[in-house]
């Protein structure tokens, strides 16, 4: 029980300074999940020493900019004592400001791994890309450019 409530506390008093991070837990998927509801968004994860998630940041963040009906929620897979360098990484990617940043919490990451995707083994970048009409889509790697665009046309929920 005093474990339980000592993340509590961790997950409630993460700065909002520190790059804007949420706390991200079990739950969290849910949470964002309920939060775009009926709109289409990209949950990507991401992580400050992942050799192929810079390049996949900035085509999500490329198409959210032309694409400002598309949410794009990013979640550092990397722990709360790294979150220094996860806002300093992202500054570099020019990320729209109504992007929602995230960061692993006070957890095993592989347990979160399983709570976002039960066959989801921590691979990175690892995306899912919901349509607004309740279609999720989860893709492990570089989304290619081509199948990223149809799934923007495709997205309106309509």
């Amino acid at each position: 029980m005093k474990r339980w409530l000592g993340v509590a506390v961790m997950l409630f008093t993460l700065p909002a300074t520190a790059g804007d991070f949420q706390a991200f837990g079990r739950e969290s998927r849910l949470a964002i999940e309920q939060a775009h509801a009926g709109k289409p968004f990209i949950l990507a994860f991401w992580s400050v020493d992942c050799a192929y998630c810079p390049d996949e940041v900035r085509q999500l963040t490329a198409l959210v900019r032309k694409r400002p009906d598309i949410g794009l929620v990013l979640v550092s897979t990397d722990s709360l004592e790294m979150q220094s360098q996860a806002a300093e990484k992202l500054a570099g990617f020019k990320i729209p400001p109504n992007t929602e940043r995230w960061i692993f919490a006070g957890e095993d990451p592989d347990r979160l791994y399983f709570a976002v995707d039960r066959k989801w083994h921590g691979e990175l970048p690892r995306s899912y890309f919901y349509d607004g009409a309740g279609r999720v889509q989860g893709v492990s790697g570089k989304v290619d450019p081509v199948w990223l665009d149809n799934w923007a046309r495709g997205s309106s929920g309509k």
